[in-house]
C-alpha cells in the first residue's frame, strides 16, 4: 500500500507573517513536521507543498521531496485544502506515475505531533477499516456546550438551552465531548478525496491525542507557548545519555565501520587515549586496507586485526549486534548515512568523520533517532583543536581586530601526495561516487569559517576540474560568502584545490584594529596591531599534528561519559555541510544560493 504524507505550507500567511517557517526554539516551524514525517515507519513518501522557493529551500534541507511548486490558483487565501490534496495526488500518479492509496494530511501548524503519532494514526486505520481516522482531543469541560454562556441582553445566559438529564454543574457528569486539534494527523482513504470532494468518508475513526501534543499555531501567543514546551522538553529529555561509570568488568565496546587511513589513525590514539579499557570492533566489507604506519608507509606483511587486536565483521547488523557504545563512521562519505542510521537505531553514540554526509538525504530521520535515543553525535572537525585556530577565534571574540571587514582562507595540496602508496585515481577524493571533489572532502575550511564567522547567509562559487588530475570531481574552487558579523557585510573567501605544491594551508582576518594571518604548515599565528604598529608572532613549532586527533576523541569520550558537551554535534555538522552543498549548487548554476538555517 502507498502511504502518501503531504505537508501543505502555502507562503501567504497574515496573521503570522512567513508563519510556516518562522523560527520556533531556534528552528523553522515547517522543521518539526518534516521530522515527524521521515521518522514514520508507516509513511511510504512524504511530499511538501508550496507556492514559494524560501519555504521549499526548508523543506528540501529538512530532507522533503518539493516536486513542483504549487500553482498560484491552488495558493490563495480561499483554497481550500480538499483542491491541494487531489492536485498533489494527480500530479504524482499522472508525472510519476506513483498513486497514492491513502493520504495523511500533516499541518505544519502543529510542531509537537511525532512520527508515533501519524503511525497510530494509521494503526487505527488498517485495524477498524473506516474511511478516514482524524487527530482530536478531548474538549476541557469548561468549553462542553452545556457549560458556555451567550450574552442575551446584557445578560448571561446559557447557550446550551435544551432541558439536560443530568446536573450539568457535575464536572464528572458532563459527557466527554471531542474537537479536532488542527487536525494533527489527517489520514483518508484516497478514493474519499475524489468521491466525497473531501477529506471525510462515511465512516470516521478518532484518534486521541493528549492537551499538550495538540498544540495548533494560529497566534503569536500559541507560538511564544510552543517555545515554552519545546525549551522545556529539550531541557528535560534530550541530554546525552552518559555511559555508565567504568567498573573492573565493565568496558567500552567501540566499532569503526572503516579502516583506512583515517580509521587506523583513530584506532591508534583510541588506544593511547583508553588503553586496554576499550574492545574495538571493525565492520570491514572489503578488507583491503594495509596496515599503515603513522607516517602513511605501509607495514608489509601486517595484519590489521592482528595489529590493532581487532574483532571485524564483513556485515553491519552483526556488528551491531555485539551492541557497542559508540560507532566511528570513517569510511568514504557516501557510505556515512546508511551506517549512521543503523547505528543510532542500534542506540549507539556517533563519531562520524567529516563531512556527516555527501547529501542532506536521510539527514531529518538521523537528527530524529539521535534525539529520541539521547546519543552523543561528533563530527571528526579535529581544526578546532588546533592552538593556531583557538588563538585566532579568541583574538576576535576579544575586538582585538575591531571591526571585521575580510577574511581569506585557503587549503591546496595536490592529491597524489595525499596518500603516496595507492593510485590517487582510485580514492574517494577522485572519485564522484564516492563523495569526493574539493567541496565535500575539504571542508575542514568550512566549519572553521562557520565557527569564526557564523553562518553565511549565500554562497557564491567557481571552479570545476581545471587541472590535468585524472579525477571526476571539481579539483579547484573559490567561493565567496556572504556572513554578517555585528550586524555588518563580511565577505569570506575561501579557496580550495588538490593541485598546489608546496601545500599551503592559510588563514587571514583584516579588522580596522588590526590584521591576523594564521600559517598551518609554519605553526605560526602573526597579528599585526594597528595602533601601536607591532607584530605579534605566536609559534606552535613544537604542537604535534596528531594532538588534535587525541583531543578530539578525549572529548568524544568526555561527551559519551556525561562529562561534556559535543563542540560539533549534528547541528553543527549540518550547518558546515550547507555551506559546502550550497558553493556546490552555485558552481552547478552559475548563481549565488542562499542557506536557510535548519539547525537547533
Amino acid at each position: 500500500m502507498n502511504i502518501l504524507g503531504l505537508i501543505p505550507a502555502r507562503g501567504g500567511s497574515k496573521r503570522i507573517p512567513h508563519k510556516n517557517i518562522i523560527s520556533l526554539a531556534g528552528r523553522p516551524l515547517l522543521a518539526y513536521t518534516c521530522e515527524a514525517a521521515l521518522g514514520s515507519r508507516g509513511l511510504s513518501r512524504v511530499v511538501l507543498s508550496t507556492d514559494t522557493e524560501q519555504i521549499a529551500a526548508v523543506g528540501r534541507a529538512y530532507g522533503i521531496e518539493v516536486p513542483f511548486m504549487r500553482p498560484d490558483e491552488l495558493a490563495q487565501d480561499d483554497t481550500p485544502s480538499i483542491a491541494v490534496a487531489q492536485h498533489v495526488v494527480q500530479w504524482l500518479a499522472e508525472n510519476d506515475g506513483w498513486q497514492a492509496d491513502v493520504l495523511v494530511l500533516l499541518q505544519p501548524t502543529s510542531p509537537l505531533r511525532r512520527a508515533d503519532h501519524i503511525d497510530a494514526a494509521l494503526d487505527v486505520l488498517a485495524e477498524t477499516g473506516v474511511d478516514t481516522v482524524v487527530s482530536v482531543l478531548e474538549v476541557p469541560h469548561h468549553f462542553s456546550p452545556y457549560k458556555v454562556m451567550q450574552v442575551q441582553g446584557g445578560n448571561l445566559a446559557d447557550f446550551w438551552q435544551d432541558p439536560l438529564p443530568f446536573d450539568r454543574y457535575r464536572r464528572q457528569d458532563v459527557p466527554k465531548l471531542y474537537g479536532r486539534n488542527g487536525p494533527a494527523v489527517l489520514v483518508t482513504r484516497v478514493p474519499v478525496l475524489f468521491e466525497h470532494n473531501g477529506f471525510y468518508g462515511e465512516r470516521v475513526a478518532p484518534y486521541v491525542m493528549n492537551d499538550e501534543d495538540s498544540v495548533d499555531i494560529d497566534t503569536p501567543f500559541d507560538l511564544r507557548v510552543t517555545e515554552w514546551l519545546l525549551k522545556s522538553r529539550q531541557a528535560a529529555e534530550h541530554q546525552p545519555a552518559a555511559l555508565p561509570q567504568k567498573k573492573d568488568n565493565n568496558r567500552m565496546k567501540v566499532l569503526f565501520a572503516g579502516l583506512g587511513s583515517i580509521g587506523q589513525r583513530h584506532v591508534r590514539n583510541l588506544r593511547a587515549v583508553m588503553g586496554d579499557d576499550v574492545d574495538i570492533l571493525a565492520f570491514r566489507r572489503r578488507g583491503a586496507s594495509p596496515v599503515l604506519n603513522p607516517d602513511m608507509t605501509v607495514r608489509p606483511g601486517a595484519v590489521l586485526e592482528e595489529e590493532y587486536n581487532i574483532r571485524s565483521f564483513s556485515d553491519l547488523d552483526a556488528a551491531l549486534a555485539e551492541k557497542p557504545d559508540a560507532v566511528f563512521i570513517t569510511n568514504p562519505n557516501t557510505l556515512h548515512m546508511p551506517v549512521a542510521l543503523a547505528a543510532a537505531k542500534a542506540g549507539a553514540h556517533l563519531f562520524i568523520e567529516k563531512p556527516i554526509s555527501h547529501t542532506m538525504e536521510g539527514m531529518d530521520q538521523l537528527r530524529y533517532l539521535v534525539e529520541r535515543q539521547n546519543l552523543t553525535v561528533f563530527v571528526a572537525y579535529q581544526f578546532r583543536f588546533h592552538p593556531g585556530l583557538q588563538l585566532i577565534k579568541r583574538l576576535i571574540d576579544e575586538g582585538r581586530l575591531g571591526r571585521i571587514v575580510h577574511a581569506h582562507i585557503v587549503n591546496g595540496e595536490y592529491l597524489p601526495d595525499w596518500h603516496p602508496y595507492e593510485d590517487y585515481r582510485e580514492t574517494h577524493p577522485a572519485r564522484k561516487e564516492l563523495g569526493g571533489g574539493s567541496l565535500r572532502i575539504q571542508t575542514h575550511e568550512f566549519d572553521y569559517a562557520l565557527w569564526l564567522f557564523g553562518l553565511p547567509r549565500r554562497v557564491y562559487a567557481v571552479g570545476g576540474h581545471l587541472s590535468h588530475l585524472d579525477v571526476n570531481v571539481e579539483d579547484s574552487v573559490s567561493a565567496l560568502l556572504h556572513c554578517e558579523y555585528d550586524g555588518r557585510p563580511l565577505p569570506v573567501h575561501l579557496h580550495l584545490d588538490y593541485v598546489q605544491r608546496p601545500p599551503q594551508r592559510v588563514c587571514e582576518v583584516i579588522g580596522d584594529a588590526g590584521k591576523l594571518y594564521y600559517d598551518y604548515y609554519a605553526n605560526t599565528v602573526e597579528f599585526h596591531e594597528h595602533a601601536t604598529r607591532k607584530k605579534e608572532v605566536h609559534h606552535f613549532d613544537h604542537f604535534d599534528r596528531n594532538q588534535m586527533f587525541i583531543s578530539e576523541i578525549e572529548h568524544f569520550v568526555a561527551c559519551m561519559r556525561g562529562e561534556a558537551t559535543s563542540l560539533i554535534d549534528l547541528d553543527e555538522g549540518i550547518r558546515s555541510m550547507q555551506i559546502a552543498l550550497a558553493a556546490d549548487e552555485s558552481l552547478q548554476t552559475g548563481q549565488s544560493v542562499d542557506i536557510v538555517e535548519v539547525g537547533t
